[in-house]
């Protein structure tokens, strides 16, 4: 697997547990455009969305919803 997929599921996991694109971005030491293009990439590659961005927040897809729960499962 490529150094840029581990980056990007990084960036995956920050934005879920911080909460938002901007403290994900300063817990990973990087821009928030940084996250937003790894997000985005990831995303073409599997051709699934995994955040809905409105406006005022990302919020998880419903297809992410469990992730948090299978990365504790280690599955």
């Amino acid at each position: 697997m490529p150094l840029s997929h581990l980056n990007a599921w990084r960036a995956v996991d920050a934005v879920l547990s911080e909460g938002s694109v901007a403290r994900a971005a300063g817990e990973l030491g990087v821009t928030q455009a940084a996250v937003s293009a790894q997000i985005r990439r990831l995303e073409e590659r599997l051709g699934r969305t995994l955040f809905r961005r409105p406006p005022e927040a990302w919020n998880r897809s419903r297809i992410w919803l469990a992730w948090p729960m299978r990365c504790a499962a280690g599955s």
